[in-house]
């Protein structure tokens, strides 16, 4: 017999190949994988930053009212401790921790009640709040699909300030910060309807400077209106709070005093005024003595229209001038 040469059966514990194109994409799936999360994670970071330095505030309240984001900018604006912010909070975690702080404390009753409703609508809202510290703070909300709201806050307290400047401009006398003509004829009109309704009375001033022109001729104009100047703030002080006083132009001022029942109150706040009028004035090195004149009309007893009133005060005082001033005249009819 012959002996068997059989060859052993092979044991190849190799696994067989993957076919090289399924390798190649199983690789360029992973790759473009992370290609898209780099990109989502760029985008991200993009987005953050736009977010942190946006000069806006920025605050998102999802669905279930959870502040989902809150920039840098609204944490700073309101005042609100970043710590809680970073843990998205319930929106209404952020309103109770303004109320515990008196964030409201500057707001008009009516928001105050909106704010203790829960403070969102479901519908685009705009309005402006004081903070505590007088900021003015305009808010802005946007209704998101599914619920919540995306909402801005934006300083515009420098607007407000520039706004109040004109307007303050526009209705006060340049160089004393006193009423102009225009104010004080519009406030002389709304004083007449509202005491025309609530049958109260009121006096009009009419005051001239006696002695004024002499110091302009002689110390310039520089220093007449260091004297105008001083003329007002000694007519402030002699008027309440209450009343009106302006600089109708030139050496020319008023006084609208409120809430005059009797004549002798009138002539009171005149007999004030002359006598402080009167006493010297310091500019620079000089004291300079000029006295006044007043014209004196009452509501409704001297006219019921602001142009008859300060006729009537205008006539009163061109007798006191033509006397020789430094005194005071209630109107007489002839």
């Amino acid at each position: 017999m012959h002996a068997s040469h059989e060859r052993p059966a092979r044991c190849d514990a190799t696994p067989e190949r993957q076919p090289q194109a399924e390798v190649e994409g199983s690789s360029t799936l992973e790759r473009d994988l992370r290609d898209v999360e780099a990109k989502l994670r760029r985008k991200s970071q993009l987005m953050d930053a736009i977010l942190q330095q946006m000069v806006q505030g920025l605050m998102l309240v999802n669905g279930d009212l959870v502040v989902e984001v809150c920039n840098r900018r609204a944490i700073d604006l309101l005042g609100l401790p970043a710590e809680m912010m970073a843990r998205r909070p319930r929106f209404v975690e952020v309103l109770e921790y303004q109320w515990s702080t008196d964030e409201f404390s500057n707001t008009p009753e009516e928001l105050k009640a909106f704010v203790r409703a829960g403070g969102i609508l479901d519908q685009p809202q705009c309005y402006e709040r004081t903070r505590p510290d007088g900021r003015v703070i305009e808010v802005q909300s946007v209704p998101i699909d599914g619920g919540g709201v995306l909402r801005t806050y934006t300083d515009i307290t420098e607007r407000r300030r520039g706004e109040e400047r004109i307007r303050h401009r526009a209705s006060h006398d340049g160089l004393t910060s006193l009423l102009n003509r225009e104010a004080f004829v519009e406030r002389l009109a709304t004083s007449v309807l509202e005491s025309t309704l609530n049958a109260c009375g009121f006096a009009v001033h009419y005051l001239d400077l006696d002695r004024f022109k002499p110091v302009n001729d002689r110390f310039g104009h520089v220093l007449g209106d260091k004297v105008l100047e001083a003329v007002a703030e000694r007519l402030r002080e002699v008027a309440r709070d209450r009343d009106a006083v302006a600089r109708l132009g030139g050496d020319e001022f008023a006084i609208l005093q409120s809430s005059v029942d009797h004549e002798d109150q009138a002539v009171g706040l005149a007999q004030r005024v002359v006598e402080v009028l009167g006493e010297p004035i310091p500019v620079e090195e000089h004291r300079i003595t000029i006295g006044s004149s007043a014209g004196i009309a009452l509501f409704p007893a001297h006219g019921v229209t602001a142009d008859l009133l300060l006729r009537h005060a205008d006539a009163a005082l061109y007798e006191v001038k033509s006397r020789g001033g430094d005194g005071y005249r209630v109107f007489e009819r002839r």
